[in-house]
């Protein structure tokens, strides 16, 4: 992440050359900004680094960084952030493979609450037209998680992919994405506080910063 926002650093500074300090404020400040972070760096503790560094030491390290980054951006004219929360990690396929065997700075945010929305589907999957929760569609191997959707093997493909919660073993279908982008967009989600995404896009910048 820290990477990223110092290539974004770089656009910024292009950008303001281009349209100068005022015009390139305007247009960063009404710029969506979506983050996700965690839904790697989590399961990569548990399966590597467990035994040098404990899970709370992570999670402050996390939180630490992220309202650094956070920061930058917002001191480099960023102002609505989209913050995708962590999903229910525990319950991706691979996983079931593995166990068998407000800030104060004057942003403007969404927070999408991702574990709620996994819970949900994982609850009843049949009223999003949902029939397999556990298997992957992409795969190989016991439900289809002991190997990643690679071209270089002998895959197995599912054959009705939206009736499949997940696509491979780590991430989900395409048509359960669209359903989660439609829940964030809409009025009355509960997956989403304190705007949705949608009122998000449409708020007036409060004041511009000007580099």
């Amino acid at each position: 992440m820290t990477q990223q926002v110092q290539q974004f650093a770089m656009v910024q500074g292009n950008i303001t050359r281009l349209l100068g300090p005022e015009k390139s404020a305007e247009f960063i400040a009404n710029l969506l900004f979506f983050i996700s972070i965690g839904s790697n760096d989590i399961p990569d503790h548990h399966q590597y680094n467990r035994t040098t560094v404990s899970l709370p030491q992570l999670m402050a390290a996390m939180q630490s960084n992220f309202t650094v980054q956070l920061t930058n951006l917002y001191n480099l004219g960023a102002w609505k952030f989209g913050i995708i929360g962590v999903p229910l990690l525990g319950c991706r396929p691979v996983v079931w493979v593995e166990n068998l065997t407000k800030s104060g700075s004057g942003m403007i945010y969404s927070l999408e609450n991702a574990y709620y929305m996994t819970y949900t589907m994982l609850k009843d999957p049949s009223s999003f037209g949902i029939k397999n929760i556990e298997k992957a569609c992409c795969g190989k191997g016991w439900l289809n998680a002991e190997k990643a959707c690679f071209i270089n093997y002998n895959l197995n493909l599912c054959l009705k992919r939206k009736e499949f919660l997940f696509w491979d073993m780590y991430h989900p279908i395409e048509y359960a994405s669209r359903l989660a982008a439609f829940a964030l967009f809409n009025k009355n989600s509960s997956f989403v506080t304190p705007i949705n995404f949608s009122q998000l896009a449409q708020a007036s910048p409060i004041k511009l910063v000007l580099l």
